[in-house]
């Protein structure tokens, strides 16, 4: 036999369970509103550049990126290095615009491709399907940007693998 709470089904009760339903719905339904919140958006924009374009053989450090996304000059950023980060955070910026998109269609990745490559890419152009057999469909209705980018592949899907 298992456990038997000790407690009666009573309309105050349900009266209280009801209210802290409704509360919970206000707070998942509702959108972080405050003041530091760019801040922590910005910092993230700054540690997940830093990060990708490291992985990437970027020599810059997270000071230097910071430096880039605030417009201050970074002397011993090499023209290449400046411009992937520029990139990668102009990237960012364009999925944060389009999160809210039910579609994300091959236009909208080989558009992203050319904002992060452009300037960047030793091959090929940035933006530009390299070879298509047989046409995949680069549609991905109703998931989020990343994962249609994780479920197909960024480099697959742009290359038309």
């Amino acid at each position: 036999m298992g456990y038997v709470p000790k407690f009666r089904v009573t309309p105050h009760l349900i009266k209280i369970i009801e209210e802290i339903s409704a509360f919970r719905q206000k707070i998942l339904s509702s959108t972080l509103q405050v003041p530091w919140m760019s801040l922590l958006q910005k910092e993230a924009r700054a540690r997940t550049t830093h990060s990708s374009t490291a992985i990437e053989g970027n020599p810059l450090t997270l000071e230097a990126v910071r430096a880039i996304e605030e417009g201050r000059p970074v002397p011993e950023a090499g023209e290449r290095a400046r411009r992937e980060i520029l990139n990668h955070l102009a990237g960012l910026r364009f999925v944060e615009k389009n999160q809210g998109k039910k579609t994300i269609t091959r236009t909208d990745l080989l558009h992203l491709h050319k904002i992060i490559a452009s300037g960047v890419m030793d091959q090929g152009k940035a933006g530009e399907e390299v070879y298509l057999y047989p046409r995949p469909d680069y549609e991905c209705r109703g998931i989020a940007w990343t994962s249609c980018i994780l479920r197909n592949g960024i480099s697959n899907t742009l290359l038309g693998a």
